[in-house]
């Protein structure tokens, strides 16, 4: 079974000690970026590190694996990083942390490595219980086989000075006692402290025809599909078993790997000692398409030979949109089809679109456009690559005449979560992410694009002219409360108090049945007054009180109870768990309480019933609000119903 080698990461760039954050992982192509704009990425300053960075590892166990075990699959991680010859990265393990003044490293003493400087290198913790993975990370040890990331870098400059890694103990399959399938996890996490991130070329591809190794509803010039020797070590799932691709993927071996590592730490002679594809992901516009990926396979070895590249992955259109990609170290002389793929799952560092703008497609040489009319998506060109002369190509999405076009907001540097829409289309509101974070208000007719505050809580909703938008916003007294932006300016919503007695629990369910602890009152449609908000008591929705706050008690005697449901049914009041009961007294009074309208059937009985209401009532005289028996049943239209006899109205 295959299961994700990463699942989140924590970084703190900073000069001195300094504590690590966890955020959702990003990978694909190098994880961090220094510059976007010049599309410089961190790395290792290989020439203040004299025979290689230096990697230290634990004291204790890995799961079932020994210390020695576990620090002979570190050392075959280091030479396989080490051992790319187009490739300048070197590193060495010299030893464990003794070396760095630390011990055995656990659960409860983890922030010694993350987030405290160790003096440079790299860091390899073992989690041998799974305690790190569940208590620090909050993930589980047997989904999440391994985490790494930078942790320190030079003040300006994108030179890494520390890095760690925390391998899964119970990771570790039973079977495997030497670690033979689980070496795959180091070599690839190693491979992320070196700033690699995931890649998407053949291990994909292993979930045939999930993602088939030729573009979706295409045939292809090969037949067949890839192996698990075949999948690459940067692929973000694995197979920890002996047998599985765990095994394989503890060597750098395929050209996506050691063309990804070389164009980070180039060789001398790299790249012009191969051939090279670079060129443009377009829309059928010939608008940039960040987040695609690209895939080169050379015809007559289609899985042994060929590498990937994610448009627009080191900028990740942080410096605007970036469709530019750049597959380096391909086989002089060898003939390349090339293809755009959707990204699977995996984390991946780059932005990606949630659709294609268009079908994935083969380049179709002079053949390729943006018309989908004209431009066959399942027809290729190959493409033949001469070492040291690049072949530079574009690549359109097709468009179809009445299809749906894909817009890309212009910022790329957040996650766009959009919840509204004008009729017009014309304006997009939403949340940049899913829930808890500020709100966005994109105006496509304008083009522009603004963070406008508030609080995302379940959903942004936006008025059909545009101008209005309701979410939430924490006010000033730290409340999270229902909000209308309008004018450029957040108004709260007022709340609504309700007195409550010592020791019960209320919430209140705000308009459209959405509970916000109790923090914003909203008033709920179907109740026959506006001013009675439904509110929980000891986990019981009921029908709040007068807006001064009286609620009914729950917890009176059970005798009690009786004696006044038996009263209420003689009197014709309401009654049962939804009836407001004496929180009647206090309401609010729009009816006269007088003689009933004269053709009425059952008048003199009900005249008896208001003749006592009337008795007992202690705003007799006033303008006052007949009763409803029922609230479960109350008809809308306003107050001027609440005349209608009560018999009647339980009937129904």
């Amino acid at each position: 079974m295959k299961r994700p080698i990463l699942g989140l990461r924590a970084v703190a760039f900073a000069v001195a000690i300094a504590c690590a954050a966890a955020t959702v992982a990003r990978a694909g192509g190098p994880i961090y970026t220094y510059d976007y704009a010049n599309r410089i990425p961190y790395a290792w300053n290989m020439a203040n590190w004299g025979y290689g960075v230096y990697v230290y590892t634990d004291l204790g166990t890995l799961g079932i694996l020994s210390n020695d075990t576990a620090n002979g699959l570190v050392a075959n991680a280091v030479a396989q990083w080490s051992g790319v010859p187009t490739s300048s990265f070197r590193a060495a393990a010299v030893g464990d942390f003794s070396l760095i003044s630390q011990g055995d490293i656990d659960a409860s003493t983890i922030g010694l490595i993350i987030g405290a400087w160790n003096g440079g290198g790299i860091d390899v913790v073992y989690d041998s219980d799974g305690s790190i993975m569940t208590d620090f990370f909050g993930v589980s040890p047997t989904s999440v086989l391994g985490i790494s990331d930078l942790d320190f870098v030079a003040p300006d400059s994108n030179e890494i000075l520390e890095a760690w890694t925390v391998l899964s103990g119970p990771g570790v399959p039973a079977d495997d006692p030497n670690g033979t399938g689980f070496a795959g996890v180091v070599t690839h996490e190693m491979g992320h402290t070196l700033n690699l991130a995931h890649s998407q070329a053949n291990g994909a591809a292993l979930q045939s025809p999930v993602d088939p190794p030729q573009p979706e509803q295409c045939g292809a010039p090969w037949t067949g599909g890839p192996t698990d020797a075949q999948t690459e070590t940067m692929y973000p799932f694995i197979t920890p078993e002996p047998t599985g691709s765990g095994f394989y993927m503890a060597t750098v071996h395929l050209i996506d790997d050691t063309a990804a590592l070389s164009d980070l730490y180039p060789a001398d002679g790299w790249p012009q000692s191969a051939g090279t594809i670079s060129g443009q992901i377009t829309d059928f516009a010939g608008n940039p398409i960040t987040g695609v990926d690209v895939i080169a396979r050379n015809v007559a070895n289609p899985f042994g030979d060929c590498s990937s590249y994610i448009s627009g992955q080191v900028s990740k259109g942080n410096a605007g949109p970036d469709g530019s990609f750049v597959l380096n170290g391909l086989t002089p002389g060898a003939s390349y089809v090339l293809y755009v793929d959707r990204l699977m799952d995996g984390s991946f560092s780059v932005p990606t679109p949630i659709v294609l703008p268009g079908p994935e497609e083969y380049f179709n040489g002079a053949m390729e456009s943006g018309n989908g009319q004209t431009d066959d998506a399942c027809q290729w060109s190959p493409v033949t690559v001469t070492a040291g002369s690049p072949v530079t190509l574009t690549v359109a999405l097709n468009h179809i005449n009445g299809a749906p076009i894909l817009i890309t907001p212009p910022r790329l540097d957040v996650q766009t979560v959009p919840t509204s829409i004008t009729p017009d289309g014309g304006v997009v509101v939403g949340g940049e992410g899913p829930q808890n974070v500020p709100i966005f208000r994109w105006d496509l007719n304008a083009g522009t694009f603004e963070e406008i505050g508030g609080t995302l809580t379940g959903s942004a909703a936006i008025s059909a002219d545009g101008q209005k938008i309701a979410a939430n916003v924490v006010d000033g007294d730290g409340v999270n409360k229902a909000a209308i932006y309008a004018n450029g300016t957040w108004t709260a919503l007022p709340r609504q108090r309700h007195r409550q007695r010592p020791g019960a629990h209320v919430r209140v369910r705000p308009l459209g049945g959405r509970l916000d602890g109790g923090r914003a009152v909203l008033r709920r449609p179907g109740l026959r007054h506006p001013d009675h908000p439904r509110v929980q008591v000891d986990g019981r929705w009921r029908l709040g009180g007068t807006p001064e706050g009286r609620l009914d008690e729950p917890g009176q005697p059970r005798e009690r109870r009786q004696q006044r449901r038996v009263r209420d049914r003689r009197l014709g009041r309401p009654h049962g768990r939804f009836a407001p009961r004496r929180a009647v007294e206090e309401r609010r009074c729009v009816l006269d309480h007088g003689e009933p309208p004269a053709g009425r059937r059952g008048g003199g009985r009900q005249r008896r019933r208001q003749l006592h209401r009337r008795a007992e009532h202690p705003l007799h005289g006033q303008q006052c609000l007949a009763l409803v028996p029922d609230h479960r049943h109350a008809q809308p239209g306003g107050a001027d119903r609440g005349n209608e006899r009560p018999r009647e109205r339980g009937r129904r």
